[in-house]
C-alpha cells in the first residue's frame, strides 16, 4: 500500500487516509499492477509487452476475477505483476505508466502537506526504491526535494540503534 505523514522531528502529522487498493494506495504495488493487468486485458500494451506478458503467466479474465475478488489478499495479488515491469522499468511505456502513477501519489499524498514544497521528502518501501529514478523525475517536476530512498527501514533502524542507542 501507500500512505503519507509529515514528521517535523518531534511529531507526526498525518493529514491523509490510506483508503486502501480499492478507493488508494497511489504509487503502490498493487496500483501499477492493476495498472497492469487493466492494460493487458484492454489491449492497450503494446505489442511485444503484452506478448512478453502473455507467455509469462497465461492468465486468463476469469482467472484474474477470481484472483481479485475471491482471495484472501487480492491487493497482494495484484501487487505480484509489479515484478513484471521492474524487470522492464526502461521500457518507455512503463516509464510512463509508472510516472503517471508516480504523480498520483504526489497529488494526493505529497503536495496536500504544505510543508512539502519545503521539505526533504523521505520514502520508505521497494516501489520507491525501484522505481527511484522515475521518482526524483516526478518530484523534479513539481519542484519537490527528495532525500532517501530506503527499500528496508529495518536496515535504517538497526543502523540508528548502533549509533545512537548501544
Amino acid at each position: 500500500g501507500s500512505n503519507s505523514c509529515y514528521f517535523d522531528g518531534e511529531n507526526l502529522k498525518i493529514k491523509l487516509p490510506s483508503l486502501g487498493y480499492l478507493v488508494g494506495d497511489e504509487g503502490s504495488g498493487s496500483a501499477i499492477g492493476k495498472q497492469l493487468v487493466r492494460r493487458f486485458f484492454m489491449q492497450k500494451l503494446p505489442d511485444d509487452l503484452s506478448c512478453e506478458f502473455e507467455k509469462t503467466y497465461k492468465l486468463t479474465v476469469d482467472e484474474t476475477l477470481k484472483n481479485m475478488y475471491h482471495t484472501p489478499r487480492p491487493n497482494a495479488y495484484l501487487a505480484n505483476f509489479n515484478k513484471f515491469v521492474v524487470e522492464r522499468k526502461d521500457h518507455p511505456y512503463f516509464q510512463k505508466m509508472v510516472f503517471d502513477e508516480m504523480m498520483n501519489f504526489f497529488d494526493y499524498q505529497v503536495i496536500p502537506y504544505e510543508e512539502s514544497k519545503e521539505a526533504e521528502i523521505n520514502f520508505i518501501g521497494s516501489i520507491a526504491y525501484y522505481y527511484e529514478n522515475i521518482l526524483r523525475s516526478v518530484a523534479a517536476e513539481l519542484h519537490l526535494n527528495v532525500g532517501r530512498i530506503v527499500q528496508k527501514p529495518i536496515e535504517s533502524l538497526v543502523d540508528y540503534h548502533i549509533k545512537y542507542i548501544l
